[in-house]
Parts: structure tokens; C-alpha cells; sequence
């Protein structure tokens, strides 16, 4: 794969600072510049001092991004679908997008034009990103109901044959048929899970419930069925790397249970999403987004379990209304998951998502970008019938700098409520350091200083989402890190500089 510099021969750092507030205001895409911010503190001298030492290098990037599993014939027939695709392509320069298997749509005429819709977006971040800079992972929804052993019931898993064997070997040549008409649709995966959310509920019957181990009773297994769905695909020239078992979340034992009972060696990559799991007892308010702080020590048992395969955390949302904080929650989530879960990945739930009216609109949590109804601008509750909400600017402070190819490093701080995360490009030369301050009431100065690297040049560049104030994407001008300057409560800040070369 290759990797898009978004400054060539820069060494950026950035850091993601983030707090939490209370406000439900919905914020439009601007960036816009403040001078003599960071610097004012009182206390400079005692800043906390955080250290990045590229010397301790870990895992690389494989991608930063999120789904467009969804809603796909609103997006391409929005009147505004070019400003849609601009700002999740071209402005958050994600660097992966997750796309569902929706070839039963297609073939039961639910949306006969859905693979032609899902070109067109997969088109529009080519024009937009080059294909070459960003990659594609498709997870299967639906499944024919040729396989489901009790089509629309909830809890359905596979299909029996006559012999009361479960159908593992149709299941896996279904697999390979459906991946090949996306490809010769034009889509070719560059990741592939074989069933999203094996341990859902199947509330609507339509794919199938998969199980592991001694849980096998009332299901088909997932280590066999992905044994089939190997089987099946290797002889392919193209064949797109496996990841899974992508549970639900990493609570309960989930995620351990499923990965024990399978046959690891098959997967290019664990997967998972995160809807359950951690601490619950550290949860702020009860609620699971807000407090990624809660799922560390998962996210480290996770990570211990899969050794030095590349990990994927492939899904996450917030579940509840908008509000400026999950600014804070999501880069809160995604340094988190690279810090601890060593993850090479990761994908939010969805870039954009549809609303029907204006009380799905304040109700919905799902998307960076919420998307009005399109066939209608009487029902839209704004301009330009869709909104830009609080996480797209924390995702941005990742997916706009951090790219495949790049390898996390060391850091070294003494911070409560703080997260410090930073990766290194291939040529050494940039680097990017995401901070996360989720403090509800306290600010904190601080000052970097690098170890063991070359000097630091004079370029540096420092970009802060401030949720009390409502500033979202704001270049901090006359600001130097290696000076001090002052992260606010519940805020992201992303700094950028160049090493010198000699």
C-alpha cells in the first residue's frame, strides 16, 4: 500500500487533546486561524514535560477511516452528494473505508442499483484520494436465505444439508461468489470479513448467528465456517486478506472465546468492535462512549492474545445524541486502541448516515456527516440538507496525518485524564503525536521534548478542536510545543514539525 504525505519531508507530531462539555450545537467544516492562544498560560516553565522517543517503535498503520455501509442511494442521489464526498474524502483524507456485501439486495431486488451506488462512492474517493492511498474492507451482511436455517427468525444461524451437517462448504462458496461479483463490479476488497457480528442476535433472520466451541450447540461454529471460506477462496489471484472473528465488543469473554476456538493462522487480522467491554465501573455516567479510558486493560488482554498479528477495530459509535464532547470520545477511542489494543486499524462506524426528519436528526448518533432526507430539500432541516457533527473533527486530527505505513512510537508522560499517542513516517523524518486531555474541568500545560532524534526545525504548525469554545479545527498561530503551551479541558490539538536533516 502505498502512503499519501500530506506535507512532504515534514515531520509532524499530533496531538489530540480532548474534554468534555455539554453543548448540542451541530458545527459547520471550517478552519480558520487564532494567534497568541497557547502560549498565555501562567506557568509555562512548569509545564508537564512529555517525551517522544522514536526509538521505541510498534506496530505500523495499515489505515484510518470509517464505513459507508449504509444509505448508499441517498449519498449518490443527494443534490449536494459533491460537498458530501469532499469533505469525507478530501478534507478527513481517510486512509480506509469499510464498504458491506450487500449482494442480496441486489439479487432479491430489496436495491437492484446497490453495487452501482457503491461504485460510485468507491469513484468518488478514487478522484478524490487516488487509489493508491487508501484501502477497502468489506464485511458480509446478508446471506442468501438458501443457508439460513430459519429465514426472518431472530437468532437464525446456518442451514443443515440432508446429511444434518451444517453447510459450511455452500457457505464458503457463497463467500467467494459474492466477492466476485463485487470484483467484477469493479470493487476489489483489500480485507474481507466473513460475517459481521457472528455474535449478534440476527433480530431480522437474514444472515446467519455463528458460534465457537462448546457454544455450538444451537449454531453453526465460526472456526469452521471460516475454514470453508478459506478453502474456498485460495486458489483466488486476488484473493483480499481475512480478518475477523469482528465480534460485537471485547466484553464477557467475547472476543477471547471466539479467537481461542478458531484456527488463528487463517486470519490476516483480528478484528473487532467495540459495543461492549471494559470496566463498566469506570464508565462516566453510565455511559460506555464516553469512557475509553475503561477499556485498557481489554484492550491489553486483547492484545497479549493475538501476538504480532495486526489488529482491527472495525466498528465503534456512540449510540446516543450528538453532542461536541465525542469529539473527545472518538479520539479518546482511537488512541486507546492503538496504545493498548496495538491496533493497526482504525474504522468508526459510519462517515455518513441517513435522516429521515428533523427528530431522527437530534435523536441519531450515527455518522460524522448526517445526511437529510435527499429526494426532498422540503424536508430537510438545513441548507444544505446534511450537518456536520462533533466527531468529524476528532477523527480528522488522525486520518488526516497519520497514514498506512507509519509506525507508532514511544512517549513518556506523568498526566491524569491524558492520553498520548505518536507515530513516525517510513523515512523518519515526520512525526505525529495525538494527545487526549478528557478532563471534565482541568487544563493542563504541557511541553514536548523529543529523545534520541534529530533536532527539530523550525517549522511547526499546531491545529486545536477546543468543545467548551466551540472551535473546531483551528490553526493556533505563534505557538511552539517544545515551549509550552496549554491543553484546555476536553480538547484536541494537533501539532505538526519537521526534523532537520543533515
Amino acid at each position: 500500500m502505498n502512503t499519501r504525505i500530506v506535507v512532504s519531508g515534514l515531520l509532524w507530531i499530533t496531538l489530540a487533546v480532548i474534554g468534555l462539555s455539554g453543548c448540542s450545537e451541530e458545527h459547520p467544516s471550517v478552519e480558520s486561524t487564532e494567534s497568541g492562544i497557547t502560549q498565555d498560560g501562567d506557568n509555562l516553565d512548569n509545564a508537564t514535560v512529555i517525551r517522544i522517543n522514536p526509538s521505541d517503535k510498534y506496530q505500523t498503520v495499515e489505515g484510518i477511516g470509517g464505513g459507508i455501509a449504509n444509505y448508499e442511494s441517498w449519498y449518490c442521489r443527494h443534490p449536494n452528494k459533491k460537498e458530501l464526498f469532499d469533505l469525507i474524502f478530501k478534507e478527513l483524507e481517510v486512509s480506509m473505508i469499510r464498504i458491506g456485501n450487500w449482494y442480496e439486495k441486489k439479487v432479491s431486488g430489496e436495491n437492484p442499483d446497490i453495487l452501482k451506488q457503491q461504485k460510485e462512492l468507491m469513484d468518488a474517493a478514487d478522484l478524490r484520494l487516488g487509489r493508491g492511498n487508501f484501502s477497502v474492507m468489506m464485511s458480509n451482511w446478508l446471506v442468501t436465505p438458501d443457508l439460513i436455517d430459519r429465514p426472518g427468525e431472530k437468532g437464525a444461524t446456518l442451514k443443515k444439508n440432508s446429511d444434518g451437517e451444517y453447510m459450511y462448504k455452500e457457505f464458503g462458496e457463497w463467500c467467494r461468489m459474492t466477492l466476485e461479483a463485487y470484483q467484477e463490479a469493479g470493487m476489489t476488497p483489500d480485507y474481507l470479513s466473513m460475517m459481521n457480528e457472528p455474535d449478534g442476535d440476527n433480530s431480522a433472520g437474514n444472515k446467519v448467528c455463528l458460534g465457537y466451541g462448546a457454544d455450538n450447540s444451537r449454531k453453526a461454529d465460526y472456526g469452521k465456517a471460516l475454514e470453508a471460506t478459506c478453502e474456498a477462496l485460495k486458489d483466488m489471484s486476488d484473493r483480499p486478506k481475512l480478518v475477523g472473528p469482528e465480534v460485537l465488543g471485547i466484553g464477557y469473554g467475547t472476543f477471547g472465546n471466539y479467537y481461542k476456538a478458531l484456527n488463528p493462522a487463517l486470519l490476516d487480522a483480528a478484528a473487532f468492535h467495540c459495543y461492549h467491554g471494559g470496566n463498566t465501573a469506570d464508565y462516566k455516567d453510565n455511559d460506555r462512549y464516553s469512557s475509553a479510558h475503561a477499556f485498557k486493560s481489554e484492550f491489553l488482554n486483547l492484545s497479549r492474545q493475538v501476538g504480532d498479528k495486526p489488529v482491527m477495530m472495525t466498528e465503534n459509535c456512540s449510540y446516543h445524541p450528538t453532542v461536541p464532547e465525542d469529539a473527545v470520545n472518538i479520539a479518546h477511542f482511537i488512541s486507546n486502541s492503538f496504545r493498548y489494543a496495538n491496533a493497526a486499524v482504525y474504522l468508526h462506524w459510519a462517515l455518513l448516515w441517513g435522516y429521515a426528519d428533523a427528530t431522527e436528526l437530534k435523536e441519531g448518533g450515527d455518522g460524522c456527516i448526517a445526511v437529510e432526507w435527499p429526494w426532498s430539500s422540503s424536508r430537510w432541516t438545513t441548507e444544505k440538507g446534511y450537518v456536520v457533527r462533533s466527531e468529524f473533527y476528532g477523527l480528522k486530527h488522525f486520518t488526516k496525518y497519520v497514514k498506512p505505513g507509519w509506525r507508532r512510537i514511544g512517549t513518556e508522560f506523568e498526566l491524569q485524564e491524558t492520553e498520548v499517542v505518536a507515530f513516525q513516517d517510513p523515512d523518519e523524518r515526520q512525526i505525529a503525536v495525538i494527545l487526549i486531555n478528557y478532563s471534565e474541568q482541568k487544563e493542563k500545560t504541557v511541553r514536548l521534548e523529543s529523545i534520541g532524534s534529530k533536532e527539530v526545525s523550525s517549522v511547526r504548525k499546531v491545529i486545536r478542536t477546543d468543545t467548551r469554545k466551540d472551535s473546531w479545527y483551528q490553526e493556533l498561530k505563534d505557538t511552539d510545543p517544545f515551549v509550552g503551551f496549554v491543553l484546555p479541558a476536553m480538547s484536541v490539538t494537533t501539532v505538526y514539525f519537521k526534523l532537520k536533516t543533515n
